[in-house]
């Protein structure tokens, strides 16, 4: 059971949207039109990711870590060699969404703001788990390139307009990382709750000088003769 749920999240992760299916079937509408319509399907089974590992128990814990490890080590993977294509095809947060096929730019858009989504909701569901993960050896690089690939998606105004719940997603996370300044309301109700040790740590009793006692002994006078 456990290697067929890591190979659906495989699918997930590597299998992105096709705008050129759409197109062909949706003649009226832009590619870009056509892309929103079929994310909205993408993202209700991308959900689905969050939701199994809320299914794990506190005993469980193990199989969920493992599971987080797979999900992150597979889309660094991914978003790494899609930001590549991107920039090798001179693609940045201000270019307008391609109208033309373009079978290796269209597919590494498509897992950029797919994977950045999915990480969005993982890292808001399990922030500490994720900040751990961020501190192994062997995901050294990650937290680099997520917050590359955030930053891109927060800036495009295709699939990521101020309006959109997917900018929401996208802003929320970058604040909650700290790569951007916090609103003043912000509030992460799944991040665990640091209690100040100022106003939390007992106050501890001044400790009492001990008064020197002077030892009593033999001792010289001022007024007396040697």
């Amino acid at each position: 059971m456990a290697t067929l749920t890591i190979f659906i999240l495989m699918m997930f992760l590597l299998d992105p949207l096709s705008c050129q299916n759409e197109t062909k079937k949706d003649g009226a509408l832009s590619r870009l039109e056509s892309y929103k319509k079929a994310f909205v399907a993408k993202r209700l089974m991308q959900k689905s990711i969050v939701q199994k590992l809320a299914s794990y128990t506190d005993q469980d814990y193990k199989k969920r870590d493992s599971m987080m490890r797979t999900v992150y080590e597979t889309m660094a993977k991914v978003l790494a060699k899609s930001l590549k294509v991107l920039k090798d095809n001179n693609f940045d947060e201000k270019s307008p969404f391609p109208e033309e096929n373009n079978y290796d730019l269209d597919e590494s858009l498509s897992l950029v703001y797919e994977n950045c989504l999915l990480y969005s909701d993982v890292h808001l569901r399990y922030p500490e788990i994720t900040e751990q993960i961020f501190m192994t050896k062997s995901m050294a690089s990650f937290k680099s390139i997520i917050s590359e690939a955030l930053f891109f998606c927060s800036k495009r105004d295709d699939l990521f307009d101020e309006s959109t719940d997917y900018y929401r997603l996208v802003n929320l996370t970058l604040q909650d990382m700290g790569l951007i300044q916090r609103e003043e309301n912000f509030t992460n109700p799944y991040r665990k709750k640091v209690k100040d040790p100022k106003l939390t740590a007992p106050v501890q009793p001044k400790a009492k000088k001990e008064k020197k006692k002077l030892q009593r002994g033999p001792f010289l006078s001022k007024n007396k003769e040697l």
